[in-house]
């Protein structure tokens, strides 16, 4: 077999954040991520394959694609059509202006008549051994659809939610050990932005780049399957970055940095200090110090939400009880 690529989550969209209108009407952002696709096409080039394989989620807003994301799409694919590269592309949620796969509600289907092939139901390519499975509401059904056209040696691609892929969203998706038991050699997973390998058997495969400040952190890029080598690279598109992060790399990249003053000149010197060392973009977050008053006691029959969290605290917590109740009275302090 020749090598190919997959990627997933693209979500092109007219960002906002950081972005700015190229000479030919492109909005800049969007322009990184159809960047990004180039890049990941070079890589496979390079190793000597012409396929593309995308789990799903091309475009960002659900049921609307705007005509100024969409004609540059169909016009940078066209081009690598026109190369000899070949898409495969299944739809995602973010795809779909119904709960299901279907062709009428499916913004990708425009792909198709320039020369993509867009799978609305589950369809098996004996040439690279890949069996493709569109997004389901139902994951049971999935799952059942999954065994039903498993084939022995064949790796299946989908899009749906895959437990312990990111930290802090509950585990109510497929469980990458249950996914093994169907039997397939691999599965690549779409959906969640960020890559996992779970015994190299079951991998999330993540965004293809950065887009927002809930991707700090997680691993995006693509995956390049060549010679039965499963390799993750990233692109060289910028990343949402924290300041505090360990050795965070500020060159060509969006940075968020906290801090607790709320001195508009001391802020708008952080601002030029990031850009000085080659940010694209800064967001500043103010989080003043909160002096936390330890009242446990109230004058009346109805004791405030502080003093309820330091009594609380004072009868169920051993370990660092200052500390937890100065992150809860911030997390307070951010909700009233």
């Amino acid at each position: 077999m020749k090598p190919y690529i997959i990627m997933s989550d693209l979500h092109f969209h007219n960002w906002s954040q950081f972005a700015t209108t190229n000479s030919d009407m492109v909005n800049s952002r969007l322009q990184n991520i159809l960047d990004a696709v180039d890049y990941a096409i070079e890589c496979l080039v390079a190793k000597g394959g012409n396929r593309v394989y995308i789990a799903g989620d091309v475009f960002h807003t659900r049921g609307a694609v705007q005509t100024s994301v969409l004609n540059p799409v169909l016009s940078h694919f066209k081009r690598q059509i026109n190369k000899g590269i070949e898409f495969r592309i299944i739809p995602g949620n973010h795809d779909l202006g119904t709960k299901d796969t279907h062709w009428i509600g499916n913004a990708i289907q425009s792909l198709e008549g320039i020369g993509c092939e867009v799978i609305t139901a589950p369809t098996i390519f004996p040439d690279d051994k890949v069996v493709m499975f569109p997004w389901y509401d139902d994951l049971d059904k999935l799952r059942l659809d999954m065994k039903v056209k498993y084939t022995g040696g064949y790796s299946a691609i989908i899009h749906a939610p895959l437990n312990d892929v990111i930290r802090g969203i509950p585990n109510l998706g497929f469980d990458p050990a249950d996914l093994e038991t169907i039997g397939y050699r691999r599965i690549y997973v779409g959906h969640y932005h960020n890559h996992k390998n779970f015994n190299n058997r079951v991998y999330s495969i993540g965004s293809l780049t950065h887009q927002t400040w809930s991707d700090v952190n997680s691993t995006s890029g693509f995956i390049l399957e060549a010679d039965g080598i499963i390799s993750h690279l990233e692109t060289k598109s910028p990343k949402f970055v924290d300041s505090g992060g360990i050795s965070p790399v500020l060159e060509n990249n969006y940075i968020r940095h906290t801090t607790n003053t709320s001195n508009a000149a001391k802020i708008e010197q952080f601002r030029k200090s990031f850009y000085s060392k080659g940010a694209l973009g800064v967001q500043i977050k103010s989080e003043p110090v909160v002096e936390f008053t330890r009242t446990v006691k109230s004058k009346g029959d109805n004791p405030t939400l502080v003093e309820s969290m330091s009594s609380w605290a004072d009868e169920n917590i051993i370990k660092d009880k200052e500390k937890i109740l100065i992150e809860a009275n911030k997390i307070l302090g951010d909700v009233l």
